[in-house]
């Protein structure tokens, strides 16, 4: 029987009769095995095309990746292979996501980002591993874990003003009043998990990416991100000036905005009172054409306005992002993504180029933008 064959009369076969896994394997076996089948009373055949249909039906609306697992194993080759092989990363996506919202750790939330079939949550993760690296009180519990000069520096530097500055600076007299080489004694970084975990245990929380960076990466490695998350910080430099550029002309034009408002609305007030005496070429002349000019140039400086404002919306949304975009990185030099390193630095050199032509862009090409605009249409 040719392999071609021998694979249709599989498919086939497993669709409507579920046939134990081990028979399959090669294909003089397959024929017996079908030959056998073939002579199944039709009442048997009904019977395990049912059973199939009943064991799908529950894999469908089932919690449990044991019964998905179990149902692969049993039924390899049925028509519903790819839709269980779906439901099984479905179950496991949701699995891992509610282990990282049940124990929001650097550790689940790194499992989650690296394992999670679909990451339809991978941006949470990612805002909840910046959370942590932020918190205040995640930052004392990893002194007090550590109890190093590091780590009591890093909480007095980040938090001036923390409810536990006191204790540090306390800590920090008590271990620079120890020898030398007892005070610069810090865990070593092979130290900085919990051996006798089970699983292992970060020591810290609010560098434990950085931690596992040093543990996972090569020295070439490190300083390739390194250099890169500096990369990340000069573009949002470069953000955060155009930004300030935009924002600055924003301002002033709707300020001038709402002067010719102002204008227009006192200039027909000054008309009502007067009363709008004259011929109907004067009226055209002194009031309409006027209020059309007016009018026009409003018009302008709003389009002007809603340019501007989609310039500047762009750099705050992705300054806003850069630091999700930073974990995301070492996340993917943790993981050697490589994929995900390379899509990254494409779309970094995009932004930086949009930023660039931002700082460098005058405020008449906008306006010259604008009247192509009018004249195209």
């Amino acid at each position: 029987m040719g392999k071609r064959h021998y694979k249709n009369c599989r498919f086939i076969l497993s669709n409507l009769l579920p046939i134990a896994a081990e028979y399959w394997d090669d294909a003089q076996q397959a024929f017996y095995v079908i030959m056998a089948e073939i002579k199944l009373p039709l009442s048997e055949f009904k019977l395990k095309k049912a059973l199939l249909e009943n064991a799908w039906q529950e894999v469908k609306t089932t919690k449990s990746m044991s019964t998905v697992e179990g149902f692969l194993s049993l039924y390899p080759y049925s028509k519903y292979q790819t839709q269980a092989k779906k439901r099984k990363n479905e179950l496991l996506e949701e699995q891992l996501w509610q282990k990282a919202l049940l124990q929001p750790t650097i550790e689940n939330l790194l499992e989650y980002s690296k394992s999670a079939p679909f990451k339809h949550h991978r941006n949470e993760a990612l805002d909840k591993i910046i959370s942590i690296e932020k918190n205040h009180d995640t930052a004392w519990k990893d002194a007090e874990i550590n109890q190093t000069i590091a780590f009591f520096f890093d909480y007095k530097s980040r938090f001036p003003d923390g409810e536990h500055v006191e204790k540090a600076e306390k800590y920090l007299a008590e271990l620079l009043s120890l020898p030398l080489d007892t005070q610069l004694n810090p865990k070593q970084l092979d130290q900085i998990f919990d051996e006798e975990a089970t699983p292992k245990k970060y020591l810290t929380q609010g560098y434990g990416l950085t931690y596992l960076a040093y543990q996972t990466l090569s020295a070439e490695e490190m300083l390739s991100y390194e250099l890169l998350s500096e990369y990340i910080e000069r573009v949002d430099a470069k953000l955060s000036e155009a930004a300030f550029k935009l924002s600055n002309w924003l301002t002033y034009l709707r300020l001038g905005v709402a002067s010719l408002i102002l204008m227009v609305l006192a200039y027909l007030g000054l008309s009502y009172l007067n009363g709008f005496y004259g011929t109907q070429t004067e009226v055209i002349l002194y009031y309409l054409l006027p209020l059309s000019i007016f009018g026009f140039v409003i018009y302008l400086l709003i389009n002007l306005i809603s340019q501007i404002n989609s310039d500047a919306s762009f750099c705050e949304k992705e300054q806003h992002l850069s630091e999700r975009k930073n974990i995301d990185l070492k996340i993917a030099f943790i993981t050697h993504d490589k994929k995900n390193i390379r899509a990254a630095l494409i779309a970094l050199w995009d932004i930086e180029q949009r930023a660039d032509e931002l700082i460098e862009k005058r405020l008449s090409a906008y306006l010259f933008v604008q009247n192509k605009m009018i004249y195209d249409r």
